[in-house]
């Protein structure tokens, strides 16, 4: 039988929807708004996670309320007060979110039932029991923590596992994390000649022989292709081979060998080729392991494959080929805050990095998401006062 229900308003952000039954295990849930919220797919979203295992709510319900009349307003709850009286079920009113009319109308309602009220700091996650507190105490506690797949679930939104590349995924354990925090001083020290020396490993060919990738350093420098406006700004032999001399020293290639024409080199193993052959992945994965030993931090992505499509946790497993996905760098879960994160390897210049990043987050992470760029190599006066203005944190 259910012994407990909580009555709240609706949200825009499904966080504010579901921060109380993450601090308190309550059996049912009451939605109440002015619209008709209850044919969405955010609100099938929500109500999807409440009746999760894990969270265990038995039965989530919404009523709409009739817009500008507190009276109509009054009279709803109060018929929403007592039927769950006559089943002898406690009430709990959530506050947050709710609009001017409905306050008015639950203090109303609170002078003649007594009920508990309280309201949640969505971004703390903390609870402000506002009347009747004691009664708290016989609804169990928890302080749940969100994944970033749950979080971006609540936004309709499908993780496409099948293009996570295996360089982007964290490992458990510390042996990997240790080799990119070994790489990131070379990538960093290299600039924006880190994405170039990517370019150049992608035409490496492979010997049919043995484990080795080779090519003529001619050839290879003249197919760095648009690096820059001018040969100055492409990478010369001279820092192509300091940057694989640097990475032999830290295990990063090996057998390397060359003269004046020819080069060849070993990848300890496909993983490390993946790494250092495509421009973020070391970046991506330095940010994520970071991002991981921050106090509050309970889960971290890197290379997120997005479905950008409204209905995502309906299709929850189906991705079809014409989706549209979208690549978010990485995603963390700070509390239950989400941190969106766009790692960029050279000075950033134009505002173009910010306006994607701005997009996504405003797509898939509401209002309460921390927007970071990752830009080690720097950025320039101009995009940081853009950042600032888009509420874009900055880190060096």
């Amino acid at each position: 039988m259910i012994k407990n229900t909580v009555i709240e308003f609706f949200d825009k952000e499904p966080i504010a929807n579901i921060s109380a039954c993450l601090r308190y295990q309550f059996e049912r849930v009451i939605f109440v708004g002015f619209s008709e919220w209850n044919h969405t797919d955010e609100y099938k979203a929500v109500k999807y996670f409440l009746q999760k295992d894990e969270i265990g709510v038995k039965e989530v319900t919404y009523y709409e309320l009739a817009p500008h009349s507190f009276v109509s307003t009054t009279q709803k709850l109060e018929k929403i007060i007592e039927n769950e009286m006559e089943q002898n079920r406690q009430c709990f009113f959530d506050i947050t979110g709710g609009e001017e009319i409905a306050l008015v109308a639950i203090g109303r309602l609170l002078q003649k039932y007594d009920l508990p009220l309280h309201q949640v700091n969505v971004e703390s996650g903390s609870i402000d029991l506002l009347h009747c507190p004691d009664a708290y105490a016989a609804v169990a506690g928890r302080n749940y923590k969100l994944s970033v797949e749950e979080y971006l679930n609540l936004h309709c939104a499908v993780i496409d596992y099948s293009k996570q590349k295996e360089e982007k995924i964290l490992s458990v354990d510390d042996t990997w994390k240790e080799e990119i925090y070994s790489l990131f001083p070379v990538v960093k020290n290299a600039g924006l000649n880190w994405n170039r020396f990517c370019k150049i490993t992608q035409q490496m060919e492979e010997d049919d022989y043995d484990d080795c990738v080779y090519g003529q350093i001619g050839q290879l420098l003249n197919k760095q292709g648009n690096a820059g406006a001018n040969q100055r700004e492409k990478l010369t032999r001279r820092s192509f081979i300091t940057l694989l001399q640097q990475l032999e020293k830290i295990n990063w290639i090996r057998a390397l060998a060359y003269d004046t024409n020819d080069i060849r080199f070993e990848f300890p193993s496909e993983r490390h080729k993946r790494v250092l052959t495509t421009e973020g992945a070391c970046l991506e994965a330095y940010v994520g392991y970071r991002m991981l030993e921050e106090d509050d931090v309970t889960d971290c992505m890197v290379g997120v494959s997005l479905d950008w499509e409204q209905g995502g946790i309906q299709r929850r497993n189906i991705i079809e080929e014409d989706d549209v996905l979208n690549e978010i760098d990485v995603i963390a879960m700070y509390q239950n805050t989400p941190v969106f994160i766009s790692c960029k390897n050279n000075v950033v210049k134009t505002n173009q990095p910010l306006y994607e990043l701005d997009t996504i987050v405003n797509r898939f992470g509401g209002e309460y998401a921390i927007r970071i760029l990752a830009a080690p190599n720097g950025v320039t006066d101009a995009i940081r006062n853009r950042a600032e203005e888009m509420n874009i944190r900055i880190n060096i």
